[in-house]
């Protein structure tokens, strides 16, 4: 995507545009004076007609704007935010872009990767069954068990006592179910653009974001009374039914419920103690930290961060050996 900052020439073009477009539609005295007329061969004609067909339809010139502006410029309108309508053909038109090989085949590899998990909840769709039955959540867990020796406590209740996990163990599994699973914990890696310095040379980095949780911060702060019982409940029919794609005996329901508690309770720390609130975090600046694997590694020993970039980027990140690492 292509920030576009517009010029105060570009400006005046649209106030005049839009000033054209009351003069037309009202057939009245302009409230404006009178711009100057947009000729077709100028290169932004097609877009400025977009806005006018966007617009348009909208208004309720028999309104008075005096009385009620409101009723005047969006009296007639029926439909999606016209946000949402450029959202929906965004996402229509990447589908199909996805969906072509010779275009993959040419494309950077973020690109790449978004068509990737594309790919998968399309293939998901189609063979829902094969998910809805527990097979791809049992593989994950299999490979973490495979990986890092260390079972799910909750789903085995005979273990009593897990030792404290290894920088490298913490690693595999955060990086393993960013980068393969697309699921994000107690670390959230994505790419994107270096904001900074966008067309420069290094205009995408990694950036290593807060714990992303499954509600919104307001959910934690403002209703986790209303729906923390309720959240329990649905982790623990998540475990039983995990359980029983697993093969496993019936979970002892007392304990089932003490594990499914202690999972939520943890979440709402995350959400409340370990993040940073929205109108903090609007500070871009603050959240802005360059630094290598091994500035990482010397400020936050506890993860393994070579063993951590290596799995989060296997689907996720880019496959640049650039070392820099944006926090």
């Amino acid at each position: 995507m292509q920030l576009i900052v517009m010029t105060s020439e570009d400006w005046q073009e649209v106030v005049g545009l839009l000033g054209a477009v009351l003069l037309a539609i009202t057939n009245g005295a302009p409230a404006v004076p009178t711009p100057a007329p947009i000729h077709t061969d100028n290169p932004k004609y097609g877009a400025f007609m977009d806005v006018v067909k966007l617009l348009k339809p909208m208004m309720n010139t028999s309104a008075d704007p005096c009385n009620d502006f409101y009723a005047f410029t969006c009296g007639n309108f029926n439909g999606d935010m016209s946000f949402d309508v450029s959202d929906n053909e965004n996402s229509i038109k990447m589908a199909r872009q996805f969906k072509k090989q010779y275009y993959l085949d040419v494309a950077p590899q973020p690109v790449n990767q978004a068509a990737w998990y594309f790919q998968q909840c399309r293939q998901a769709n189609m063979n829902w069954n094969s998910v809805a039955n527990g097979a791809p959540t049992v593989s994950a867990l299999n490979d973490m068990l495979s990986m890092t020796g260390v079972p799910f406590p909750a789903l085995n209740q005979s273990i009593n006592n897990i030792s404290p996990l290894t920088p490298t163990q913490l690693g595999t599994m955060i990086g393993y179910l960013a980068g393969s699973e697309g699921v994000y914990t107690l670390l959230s890696p994505f790419v994107d653009t270096n904001w900074k310095d966008p067309t420069g040379p290094q205009g995408y980095g990694l950036f290593i974001d807060q714990p992303t949780t499954i509600y919104r911060s307001t959910y934690y702060t403002k209703a986790w009374d209303l729906i923390r019982s309720n959240y329990v409940a649905t982790v623990q029919k998540n475990l039983q039914k995990v359980a029983a794609a697993m093969n496993m005996n019936a979970l002892n329901p007392t304990k089932l419920k003490s594990d499914a508690e202690a999972l939520v309770d943890f979440e709402f720390n995350l959400a409340t103690q370990y993040s940073t609130d929205d109108t903090t975090r609007r500070k871009y600046q603050r959240s802005y930290n360059p630094m290598t694997r091994t500035n990482a590694t010397t400020a936050y020993s506890f993860i393994d961060w070579r063993t951590f970039l290596a799995h989060a980027r296997e689907r996720n990140l880019t496959n640049s050996t650039d070392n820099k690492l944006l926090k």
